[in-house]
């Protein structure tokens, strides 16, 4: 029996597999979708551990990757990879920005608004080989120099940042600073 996918592309699953290794863009998007599952399985043992009540993912344009309930207040969070190890700097950072912007917005609507999700989870799956997660609230991250609402698109990780003592192994822990 076949995949639906095989069935729909009239192509084998190592071909499409193949198809995705050869084109790095579809690479990149499959990463960020695979990471959003292995969280989604994360929240999910946490409502199981009674942690938070309820969590369900957004999939529309614009809007944050999930929705939490914790202690009946609705809390957002956003999933993005860590970048690759670069040859010269080598801080684990995260390229924090929209993917497209709407041209009558202009380019700053690229930027992340402090009102579009209170929770970053960055995936360290491009450093570590592991579908692990660190999380920070939104309100410690360093803003644009431009619009103070937005924040800036870099986000790193490293020690040696102002808000570094902000990054929680466990999203619980952030859940309780908000």
């Amino acid at each position: 029996m076949s995949h639906k996918l095989e069935t729909d592309f009239q192509m084998s699953a190592n071909e499409i597999l193949d198809v995705v290794l050869k084109n790095n863009r579809t690479l990149m998007n499959l990463k960020g979708a695979i990471a959003q599952e292995h969280l989604s399985r994360y929240l999910e043992d946490l409502k199981q551990k009674g942690i938070i009540q309820n969590y369900e993912t957004i999939d529309k344009d614009g809007q944050p990757d999930f929705r939490i309930k914790f202690k009946n207040k609705d809390i957002l969070l956003e999933c993005k990879n860590v970048e690759k190890e670069k040859k010269v700097n080598k801080d684990i950072t995260i390229d924090f920005w929209r993917t497209r912007y709407q041209k009558t917005k202009g380019p700053l609507s690229r930027f992340y608004h402090q009102s579009d999700f209170q929770v970053l989870a960055a995936c360290l799956y491009n450093r570590s080989g592991k579908w692990e997660f660190r999380f920070i609230k939104t309100k410690a991250l360093p803003r644009h120099p431009e619009d103070p609402e937005r924040f800036t698109n870099r986000v790193s990780l490293s020690p040696e940042t102002p808000y570094a003592r902000y990054w929680r192994t466990a999203l619980i822990e952030v859940l309780e600073e908000l």
